[in-house]
Parts: structure tokens; C-alpha cells; sequence
């Protein structure tokens, strides 16, 4: 579970990263965003990208404390994982993605069949 690439622009994001009930989990608070237009997760051979962005709003402005924050987070996956079954969900501010994990129990003996002659 090693980190590859980290930015934000801005503050630091809430993040939670780890091995929940068999699957690899990515936690991040993202709060105020849609999950549609502004959150992006892309998986790519051994590779998990986390991308989110929030704008700017359009029009005169008199007084803003809103961020326009950009975050963008790569980890490389476990070789138990299973990329075809990635599941991302965003509720109350938290993306979750859950990127399931195959059995894998260390080294594993397979037998040697003679092919009859």
C-alpha cells in the first residue's frame, strides 16, 4: 500500500487508506462537491488515481470564504487486486472506494500431474 503521487492545492484532505473485510479502502473527505462532474477515479494496471476539483463560482462576487481546491491522489494496488470489481460511492462529503482483494495465502504448493504415456 505504497503512496505514488500526493497533491492538493490548498489544505490537506482527510484521507483514510487500508485493507477493510477483504478489500483495499481509499477514504477521502470531499465535501460539497458532485459526484458526477467533480470527482474522478480511474484505475489503470497497478495504479488507483483519485481526482477532484472544485470551481470557482461564476459571477460578481462581493465576499467569498469558499476554496477552489484541486486534489489528486495515485496508490499503487496490491497484487491481489481485483480492478474489474472497483466499487466507488460518495455520501455526506466521504468518497469510498473499495477495490476488492483476491485470496491469496502466500505460497502455494500446485501439484505436478505425469500425463499418462
Amino acid at each position: 500500500m505504497t503512496t505514488v503521487e500526493r497533491r492538493s492545492a490548498g489544505r490537506s484532505v482527510p484521507e483514510f487508506l487500508g485493507v477493510v473485510e477483504g478489500a483495499y479502502v481509499l477514504r477521502a473527505e470531499l465535501p460539497g462537491l458532485d459526484a458526477e462532474s467533480d470527482i474522478a477515479v480511474n484505475a489503470t494496471g497497478d495504479r488507483l488515481t483519485v481526482t477532484a476539483k472544485r470551481e470557482r463560482e461564476v459571477g460578481e462576487r462581493h465576499r467569498s470564504e469558499f476554496r477552489r481546491d484541486s486534489f489528486r491522489r495515485t496508490v499503487a494496488l496490491p497484487k491481489a487486486a481485483d480492478i474489474g470489481k472497483i466499487a466507488a460511492t460518495y455520501e455526506r462529503g466521504v468518497l469510498e472506494v473499495r477495490v476488492p482483494l483476491t485470496r491469496m495465502s502466500g505460497e502455494r504448493r500446485i501439484p505436478v500431474r505425469a500425463q499418462p504415456e
